[in-house]
């Protein structure tokens, strides 16, 4: 009888053991499995975040370099513009300048022509006078048969 007990006490023992040692194992290799689930979920999640990061950081840079392509394009119509304004501008002050020239030789030209018909009107008015006087001197001075022509200088001298 006691060795009776003694064995279901010890097979008892033994199976109390054996479940306690199967808890462990079940216990360590759930651990495990835990530790690799999160392991991975952090990995995930890691790469998660830096591709989000890199999306991201290439989405802002692409609308940089399209900020600075369209500012260039800005400048570069800007200073188009200037040099164009600064042409027609330059074209405009040439065209004046033309005119002016154009408009002063025109006068200068009247002018010229003005004086040289007064300076013809002057001498030829001179040249009646002169006559005028030549012959007067000649009726008064030297009265001749010819009745007075200017033929008579000839006669006179």
């Amino acid at each position: 009888m006691i060795l009776i007990i003694i064995i279901i006490i010890t097979i008892t023992i033994i199976i109390i053991m054996i479940l306690i040692i199967i808890i462990t194992i079940i216990i360590i290799i759930t651990t495990i499995i835990i530790i690799i689930i999160i392991i991975i979920i952090i990995i995930i999640i890691i790469i998660i975040i830096i591709t989000i990061i890199i999306i991201i950081t290439t989405i802002v840079i692409i609308i940089i370099i399209i900020i600075i392509i369209i500012i260039i394009i800005i400048i570069i119509i800007i200073i188009i513009i200037i040099i164009i304004t600064i042409i027609i501008i330059i074209i405009i002050i040439i065209i004046i300048i033309i005119i002016i020239i154009t408009i002063i030789i025109i006068i200068i030209t009247i002018i010229i022509i003005i004086i040289i018909i007064i300076i013809i009107i002057i001498t030829i008015i001179i040249i009646i006078i002169i006559i005028i006087i030549i012959t007067i001197i000649i009726i008064i001075t030297c009265p001749a048969e010819d009745s007075g022509t200017i033929f008579v200088i000839s006669i006179c001298e």
